[in-house]
C-alpha cells in the first residue's frame, strides 16, 4: 500500500504541457454562477417563462 505510483514516460511528457489557466477568482465566479443557475431553475419551473423578464 505504501508503494509510490510509477509514472509512465507519456504521462511525464504530457504533464509538461499542462498549465494553469483558471485562478481562484475564476473558480469563485464559476461556483457563484452554478448556485445562481440552480436557484433560477427553481423559479422558472415555479413561475414559468416570465421569470426572465
Amino acid at each position: 500500500m505504501d508503494q509510490p505510483i510509477a509514472s509512465t514516460r507519456l504521462a511525464h511528457e504530457q504533464s509538461q504541457h499542462l498549465q494553469k489557466s483558471l485562478g481562484r477568482f475564476d473558480i469563485l465566479l464559476l461556483v457563484v454562477a452554478a448556485v445562481i443557475s440552480v436557484e433560477v431553475l427553481g423559479q422558472v419551473s415555479g413561475f414559468g417563462g416570465e421569470t426572465f423578464t
